[in-house]
């Protein structure tokens, strides 16, 4: 809070938003793998759940096969490990998007 005019903000109420901003300041710094991480894991559930909705029978395990191995599953039609695959591709392609949005 180096720019603000704390002049008129009681010492107690002052001590106690810089103790929050500590605890958020500290919450803040993801490590770089469990940040990718958490992202494969978002984009996994995504798709999973997209998919389930639409009717795709693949299940989250089978989901994370067809995602991270490249692995068909027997008795699943082509089109599952498309809507699958598809369905990831689409996800990485929004995110870059909003990257490069916040970058402009």
């Amino acid at each position: 809070m180096t720019h603000t005019d704390t002049s008129l903000i009681q010492e107690e109420l002052l001590a106690r938003i810089n103790e929050k901003m500590k605890q958020l300041n500290f919450m803040r710094s993801i490590p770089a793998d469990a940040l990718a991480r958490l992202h494969e894991e978002m984009r996994l559930v995504h798709t999973y759940h997209s998919n389930a909705i639409e009717g795709n029978t693949l299940t989250l395990q089978e989901t994370k096969l067809v995602l991270e191995e490249g692995l068909t599953i027997g008795g699943k039609s082509l089109r599952e490990h498309l809507e699958a695959s598809n369905n990831a591709k689409a996800f990485d392609r929004m995110e870059e998007l909003a990257k490069k949005r916040n970058v402009q």
